[in-house]
Parts: structure tokens; C-alpha cells; sequence
């Protein structure tokens, strides 16, 4: 038995120099499925020997992830991202730009899978981190935030998704005024919201002020215009026709 050990102990530092040539060959020839196959054994090798806060270890992880996304599997590529993300996170810490870099791609990965729930999750994540980072009114944390209430438009969480497109609204309008595209946008997906939460009326006057600035801004041919238009007369419909009903 310590004889045996003893060859292991020998051998260890020659498998993984094998392994990690093999993966490399794989990758070359474009070989990626046997790639990962070769690099999941390494990565399970250097856990064990070396333990998960090891950069030779983080870094198997760092190029199973971008594997997986080349032939992709994004369920795995998820996967192996959230083993990283924990990694780093032990590593460099929550704040890190290299920790939050992995948090987004994170959550690109799980939007990608299809995982609206998963995909919220992690990008109400990132955007905690980064508006503690950078503040409430920066104009990467608002994108956020906007991204953000989407996601929960998607998963039907409307009256959540309005209170973050209303609160990217008022900062918006603030910071770069009424007429910007960025706020215009932002009141068209509130008036959306409204439409979708019954509000006829409400989603009704935003809407007509956002086709109102983007005839102006953009004339009455451009792609916003026209597409806020036809939201606008869908909305009229839904009004009159419930109008008609209870008179």
C-alpha cells in the first residue's frame, strides 16, 4: 500500500503534465468535446491535490467554461461557472472586477440555457454588487436595473419589474432629460408594464408620449415611431372596447 503511494506521489506531477498536454492538443485540433472530457479529469485531480483556492486548479474551470460555451452546452457552461464564481469569491473576494466579470457572465450563461428564474437570480446579484460599487444613479448600474426588469417581465413579475423601470425612469429623466432616447425607452417599457397590469389608461397617456418624442425626434418613419405607434392603437383598442362595455 505505501509502495503504491509512494509510485502516485512520484507519478502525479508527470499525469498532469500529460493531461494538460493532451487537453491543449484537443483544443488545437478543435477536438473541444474530448477537451472537456480530459480537462474535467485534470480539474478533479488538482481539487484534490491542490484544493479549490489554487489558481492551476481555477484555472482548469476558467477554461472549462469557455469550452463549454464554444460547443454550446450552456447548462454546463453554468455550471462550471458557479464553481468559479465560488472559487474566486474565496479567493478575491465578492467585489473583485474579475469575481463580478464571472457573476455576469454567469448570468448570460443561465439566459442562454433558458433559465429565466436562475437568470434573475444572479443579475439582481450582479446589479447589488455593482450599485454598491459604483451608486444608485451611475448609468451602468440604471442599465442594469432596466436589464433587471425585463428579466422579471419575462417570469410575469410585473408590479416588481414597474417599480424598477419607474425608479431607472426618474433618475433617467433627471440626468439626461425627458427627450433622450435612454428615458423614452424606459417610459415605453412602463407603459408596456401598465398595459400588461390592466391599467389601459395609464399605459395609454405614456405611450402616446413616447410616440409624440419619437415623431419628433426621429420622424414619423423610424422604427421606434412605428413600433410604439402600433403598441399605441393596440391599446386603444383594448380601451375602447372596454370603454364600449361598461358605459
Amino acid at each position: 500500500m505505501r509502495s503504491c503511494a509512494k509510485f502516485l506521489a512520484r507519478n502525479i506531477p508527470s499525469t498532469l503534465t500529460t493531461l494538460n498536454n493532451l487537453a491543449v492538443a484537443y483544443g488545437k485540433m478543435g477536438e473541444y468535446g474530448k477537451e472537456a472530457e480530459v480537462q474535467e479529469k485534470l480539474f478533479d485531480i488538482r481539487f484534490q491535490l491542490l484544493g479549490e483556492e489554487n489558481p492551476l486548479t481555477i484555472a482548469v474551470l476558467d477554461r472549462l467554461a469557455e469550452i463549454y460555451e464554444k460547443i454550446g452546452d450552456h447548462r454546463k457552461t453554468a455550471e462550471t461557472l458557479e464553481k468559479l464564481y465560488s472559487c474566486q469569491c474565496l479567493v478575491l473576494g465578492e467585489k473583485h472586477p474579475d469575481v463580478l466579470r464571472i457573476l455576469n457572465n454567469l448570468a448570460a450563461a443561465y439566459n442562454r440555457a433558458g433559465d429565466d428564474q436562475k437568470f434573475a437570480e444572479v443579475k439582481e446579484k450582479y446589479y447589488d454588487a455593482v450599485r454598491k460599487i459604483s451608486g444608485e444613479e451611475n448609468p451602468k448600474t440604471l442599465m442594469l436595473l432596466n436589464q433587471l426588469a425585463d428579466a422579471y417581465i419575462k417570469l410575469e413579475k410585473f408590479e416588481e419589474a414597474r417599480k424598477m423601470k419607474e425608479k431607472v425612469y426618474d433618475v433617467r429623466s433627471k440626468i439626461l432629460g425627458f427627450e433622450h432616447p435612454d428615458t423614452l425607452k424606459t417610459l415605453e417599457g412602463l407603459a408596456v408594464i401598465d398595459w400588461k397590469l390592466g391599467d389601459d389608461e395609464k399605459a395609454f397617456e405614456n405611450m402616446k408620449k413616447v410616440y409624440r418624442l419619437y415623431s419628433k425626434l426621429f420622424g414619423k418613419s423610424d422604427a421606434n415611431t412605428l413600433r410604439s405607434k402600433e403598441t399605441l392603437e393596440e391599446i386603444r383598442k383594448n380601451l375602447s372596447f372596454f370603454q364600449k362595455i361598461f358605459k
